[in-house]
């Protein structure tokens, strides 16, 4: 007779002692092709105290840096344990922070164009201003005039 063995549960994130900041910055060395990817445990007191869910948009804040992420909430401590934030390569690369480094992390705040969206989701013609915020954030920088702007956004 063969003896099948049920799969076990996973076992519990290690406890211990989280960092005197909170939350230590981990790279996780994933290639998310340029996407920022954050990792928290689902044990992390963190997860529990925010209500963050999987693939929430999260603001990680390391080494006096933030960078919006996307949230992965993992139940296997080799990837992170409780008192870790684990960051893809790309989104370590943006912190310049080393590992171990004091990191937090929060909801991310909606961005200030999505009453502008539903504006043109709902048939409105959008302005000129919106055009300039919309391009403005996308890219990272400010632009100056409107001559700077591609003509697309231009007749928006």
């Amino acid at each position: 007779m063969k003896t099948v063995f049920a799969p076990q549960p996973p076992l519990p994130a290690p406890l211990e002692a989280p960092p005197p900041n909170g939350l230590s910055l981990k790279r996780v060395a994933i290639d998310t092709h340029h996407e920022n990817v954050a990792h928290l445990h689902r044990d992390c007191a963190v997860v529990r105290a925010q209500g963050f869910q999987a693939l929430s948009k999260v603001e990680v804040h390391a080494n006096g840096s933030s960078i919006l992420a996307t949230l992965n909430v993992v139940e296997d401590a080799s990837i992170v344990c409780c008192h870790e934030l684990g960051v893809s390569e790309d989104a370590f690369a943006q912190l310049k922070a080393p590992d171990g480094h004091a990191a937090r992390v929060s909801q991310a705040e909606p961005p200030a164009s999505t009453p502008a969206l539903f504006r043109k989701i709902n048939g409105e013609r959008l302005d000129l201003a919106f055009a300039r915020q919309a391009l403005e954030r996308a890219s990272g920088y400010r632009l100056g005039s409107a001559d700077e702007l591609p003509q697309v956004f231009v007749e928006f």
